[in-house]
């Protein structure tokens, strides 16, 4: 109810939230091989923008990426904001959040489902009448990676 959302924009507004979150089991070899295969890596994360310099420093202490390109949409407008950022919409996109996923392979992304509880015993998910793919990190590394080697002809 009430109580439980006060307790958690409460959380949310604390910095040390932020910096004490653990990363995903494999996640920093996962980032590892495809920095490694040539991938240049983007992160949007819908945390306050306020905290964007906490999540740059957690993504260098954990995931050892150093000077990650980061930007902080809303939730509401993750996707279209994605495929607006003036880097260029991303070649591949994986998130936990379906609604941004859809967007996004909805303007021609190879966009996949990250794995998440109320994900975790499907392959695919049916958002807005679009099927995308769950994946966890790995799978996703390995889509991204073959399919990088196969268009260079490598595989």
């Amino acid at each position: 109810g009430s109580e439980l959302r006060r307790g958690i924009s409460r959380l949310m507004r604390d910095p040390a939230f932020w910096v004490s979150l653990p990363s995903m089991p494999g996640a920093r070899q996962q980032i590892k091989r495809l920095l490694g295969a040539g991938c240049r890596l983007r992160f949007y994360s819908s945390i306050p923008p306020q905290f964007a310099q906490l999540r740059e420093w957690w993504l260098w202490n954990n995931m050892k990426v150093h000077r990650p390109y980061l930007a902080t949409p809303a939730h509401a407008v993750k996707g279209e904001y994605i495929l607006a950022d003036n880097m260029g919409a991303p070649d591949y996109y994986i998130d936990d959040r379906e609604d941004a996923v859809a967007v996004v392979a909805k303007a021609g992304v190879k966009a996949y489902a990250h794995v998440a509880p109320w994900t975790a015993n499907m392959t695919t998910v049916e958002v807005e009448g679009y099927s995308v793919e769950v994946l966890n990190l790995e799978q996703f590394e390995d889509k991204v990676v073959n399919d990088e080697k196969a268009q260079r002809g490598e595989g």
